[in-house]
């Protein structure tokens, strides 16, 4: 009976521990990060994707679609070398923003943000009329992170901002890039 016991106790703390390795594993299986790495042309008058993007159907540049049944973390890097902006002695370019809008649009919208209770379920936003997406800790002027729950299947166009600054905080140009997110659900 002792024995039993025994055996009865070192059956229950291994099934803890497969327990909690697969409450680990299934954290770190539902979250998965995205990258978008970005660069202003020579002559700054664009700013295009270099990620190949990831995206079954459409896929282009800068497309990144998520996997099923997990969040993401979607970030946008600034890698040019240089930050200098061409527009005024000083200036440097920036991320700006990450906004939404265009659902299911087989092409770029005319306009941003009205957007449903789907895609405000699935992103924070920091004004979802015009669909203007809350950036993540961590974010700055060379990197801008957003966070996807991914509850619901739909493609969503997003357009990110690169601002050239001036010295004295002045706005003195504005670069967008518009690539798409596919959302694939639960």
């Amino acid at each position: 009976m002792k024995k039993f016991k025994k055996t009865i106790g070192q059956l229950s703390k291994m099934a803890i521990g497969l327990a909690l390795l697969g409450a680990l594993y299934t954290t770190h299986a539902s979250a998965q990060t995205l990258n978008v790495d970005l660069m202003i042309n020579d002559d700054q008058t664009e700013i295009t994707p270099q990620s190949r993007g990831n995206c079954t159907n459409g896929n282009h540049p800068g497309c990144v679609q998520t996997t099923k049944a997990s969040h993401a973390d979607i970030n946008f890097h600034l890698k040019n070398e240089y930050t200098d902006c061409n527009r005024a002695p000083g200036a440097k370019w920036e991320l700006s923003a990450v906004i939404l809008g265009g659902k299911n649009s087989p092409t770029k919208p005319a306009s941003w943000g009205t957007l449903d209770a789907e895609v405000t379920a699935d992103f924070d936003f920091a004004d979802a009329a015009s669909g203007l997406l809350k950036v993540e800790n961590g974010s700055n002027g060379r990197k801008l992170s957003i966070s996807d729950k991914n509850q619901y299947a739909y493609d969503i166009w997003y357009t990110v901002e690169a601002e050239c600054v001036g010295t004295d905080g002045a706005i003195l140009d504005t670069l967008k890039v518009d690539p798409r997110v596919s959302n694939v659900g639960q």
